[in-house]
């Protein structure tokens, strides 16, 4: 984390704390420069999140269609999509 970012973090309330881990500008460059290197290689690439509000920040800010959902729910979305979508951002959670 930058020092600002880290100390904005300190001083924050867990919740929001949890919101700025998952948002962490590095963490953010990070997944940026993999999905363009393996996209560049002609890779199929799928980003799984355990947190929606970063998955759906990502995709906007990357411009990339996501899904998310119960993994039922993604299985029939991406089977309904054919391989013309193979750039996919997408978050699987454990059905409770």
């Amino acid at each position: 984390m930058t020092s600002e970012f880290y100390a904005a973090y300190l001083s924050s309330t867990i919740h929001k704390q949890l919101l700025l881990y998952v948002m962490n500008p590095n963490k953010f460059r990070a997944c940026e420069f993999l999905i363009r290197l393996h996209e560049s290689k002609g890779d199929k690439v799928l980003v799984f999140s355990d947190n929606v509000f970063a998955l759906k920040t990502y995709a906007l800010a990357l411009n990339k269609p996501m899904i998310y959902g119960s993994s039922v729910t993604i299985r029939a979305h991406w089977a309904s999509c054919g391989p013309s979508r193979a750039h996919v951002l997408g978050v699987m959670r454990q059905q409770q």
